[in-house]
């Protein structure tokens, strides 16, 4: 029961935003552009795609190939499905152990490419909110809000370059996932392998994949209020996708599930001035987008893997 304690908490807080709003996000669903939506669930998709070819590079650092992309993006998409599901998409580390079985990699390995996926992932949202925020603050009509949520962002973004130090690391071998795979010659020979996958030279074709994919799904949002009828300046809409997202990430509920949106619908709410019912209504699309690839995508190649076995 305890292992879904987080999913209930971010359903239910998803449940109260939606019993809260009631009727008022009706009015904003009925006059969506769904052809201009859509767009949404096609770029969902090929971020999925996006993530597959950023697997493929880290992986090819690490071991001679060549890879099937096919595969990849199999494996890719089984343990994104497991990240929606998990705190802190600790899921994904899971990954590890499909590699050993789809592609023979040592699970040490497979934990470092999951770990510097992971730090590329938070780095990248928060360098590009960092850099949306800063550039508005030298704008007319700056608010506070900005302020705070911009050093938010410098803080936790400082809190992913520490993770790369040897004695943060250290605390990965605390998790069971990892301790009951990662032993002995394995355990040592992790941090060189981390090491080698985050050198300037290595890591510099994924981080810029990164911050490619993740702008291009943040570029959703945008499209989402055009849909809406409610098209405005991309940054702002921008920076609080950012923000959100950094929120959703670090209250530990899978998916950001609810804390994602609440935390969306004030700032969009506050900051930019846009009625709660749209804003409520563009994050519950915006969610819907990502579900409605992610998850038939990712049973499908669990389903595959399993009929493998």
């Amino acid at each position: 029961m305890k292992r879904f304690a987080p999913v209930l908490l971010g359903i239910i807080a998803l449940a109260l935003l939606v019993a809260f709003l009631g009727p008022a996000v009706i009015g904003p669903l009925q006059r969506v552009d769904y052809p201009l939506y859509s767009l949404s669930f096609l770029i969902t998709f090929t971020v999925l795609l996006l993530l597959t070819l950023r697997f493929r590079t880290i992986l090819s650092n690490l071991e001679k190939g060549p890879f099937s992309f096919g595969r990849l993006f199999i494996i890719q998409s089984a343990s994104n499905l497991l990240g929606h599901v998990s705190p802190a998409r600790s899921g994904e580390f899971l990954k590890s152990y499909i590699m050993r079985k789809r592609t023979g990699t040592g699970y040490a390995k497979g934990v470092a490419l999951v770990l510097a996926e992971k730090m590329l992932d938070m780095a990248s949202i928060c360098i590009l909110g960092l850099f949306l925020g800063l550039a508005m603050i030298f704008r007319p009509g700056f608010s506070s809000y900005i302020f705070s949520t911009t050093v938010l962002l410098i803080i936790v973004a400082a809190g992913i370059f520490l993770m790369a130090s040897r004695s943060a690391i250290n605390l990965l071998f605390r998790l069971p996932l990892v301790s009951k795979k990662i032993r002995g010659k394995d355990a040592a020979g992790f941090h060189s392998i981390f090491r080698g996958i985050i050198k300037p030279g290595a890591v510099a074709s994924p981080f810029l994949l990164t911050v490619a994919l993740q702008l291009l799904a943040a570029t959703r949002i945008i499209i989402i209020f055009a849909a809406l009828g409610a098209g405005g300046s991309p940054f702002p809409l921008l920076f609080v996708y950012f923000v959100a997202m950094v929120v959703g990430i670090i209250s530990l509920i899978p998916g950001g599930l609810g804390s994602y949106e609440i935390s969306g619908v004030v700032l969009y709410t506050t900051m930019l001035g846009i009625d709660l019912p749209t804003a409520a209504a563009a994050l519950l699309l915006l969610r819907l987008s990502t579900y409605a690839i992610d998850i038939p995508v990712g049973l499908a190649c669990m389903y595959g893997l399993k009929r493998k076995d």
